[in-house]
């Protein structure tokens, strides 16, 4: 997929609902977990609270009876403060808790945690849009986002919608090589996101974390809290093209058709189209 163009329409007024359905909760690969949940006691250990993600070490004991340690991965702090409220401050050394979550199938003793039972009895969802398990009181703060503003322009700070879910992605058509590479792709294996390599266009574009866009004289900036991302979409023609190296976010040239912004991005060599593969 060396050289890849893209095209994107970006409705001002749409902004926030033209995105949603692409996006996925997630900083990286989650493909390697299982799909039955499974719930464990343990007793934490360490807490680290930092992105991507947050992780616990814990010694958990299995409905089996078997002790080992364990290591749980959360969402970012960005996502677990802005929509479910918790912070560090919920969680102490020392603490017996329940878990639940999903099973590493590559990794032994790994765990996807989606729910956490707090020695008080609340219970901390550790993933957007996940259900309590086990009680009726969640442990965080009490949240609103701003969805319904007349007078918001496409420069500014945009966060998703925390009831966004993934959607599955258009059919697309690949060139007679792209199906071979595919055939061969071994998502549990290839997937570059499981060592949280920064992905390119238009991956990097469907994440769930800030972006902000800023205005200048012949630029669009886009700043990417993911990664630390920054894009730069230029205003006019496409004079410079030829002369741009490629890249993983490649060369983008945008133009407004009444208040939707319309983006051509091409010189793209990052050979992934979304964070599937």
């Amino acid at each position: 997929m060396n050289n890849t163009n893209v095209i994107a329409r970006i409705s001002v007024a749409l902004f926030a609902a033209s995105i949603t359905p692409i996006v996925a909760f997630a900083h990286h690969s989650r493909a390697h977990y299982g799909q039955d949940v499974i719930e464990m006691d343990a007793e934490i250990l360490q807490v680290d609270w930092r992105n991507p993600h947050v992780t616990f070490t814990m010694n958990a004991m299995s409905a089996a009876g078997e002790e080992a340690l364990w290591k749980l991965e959360g969402g970012s702090t960005y996502m677990l403060a802005r929509y479910t409220g918790l912070g560090k401050e919920f969680f102490h050394v020392g603490d017996h808790v329940r878990i639940a979550g999903l099973v590493s199938t590559v990794r032994p003793n790994e765990m996807l945690v989606t729910n956490m039972l707090l020695p008080d009895g609340s219970e901390a969802v550790m993933l957007p849009n996940r259900p309590t398990r086990w009680s009726d009181t969640v442990d965080g703060a009490d949240l609103s986002l701003q969805t319904n503003n007349s007078e918001r322009s496409l420069f500014q700070v945009w966060s998703i919608d925390p009831d966004a879910r993934a959607g599955g992605r258009s059919d697309i058509s690949l060139t007679a090589a792209a199906e071979a590479l595919l055939a061969a792709y071994d998502r549990e294996q290839d997937d570059p996101a499981l060592a949280c390599v920064k992905p390119g266009m238009p991956s990097t574009m469907s994440n769930p974390h800030p972006m902000h866009f800023a205005e200048g004289n012949d630029r669009i900036t886009v700043y990417i809290q993911e990664n630390d991302v920054v894009r730069t979409i230029y205003i006019g023609e496409n004079t410079e093209a030829a002369a741009r190296p490629v890249g993983p976010l490649g060369y983008s040239v945008g133009h407004w058709e009444d208040k939707t912004l319309v983006v051509r991005t091409i010189k793209i060599n990052w050979p992934y189209f979304d964070r599937t593969g």
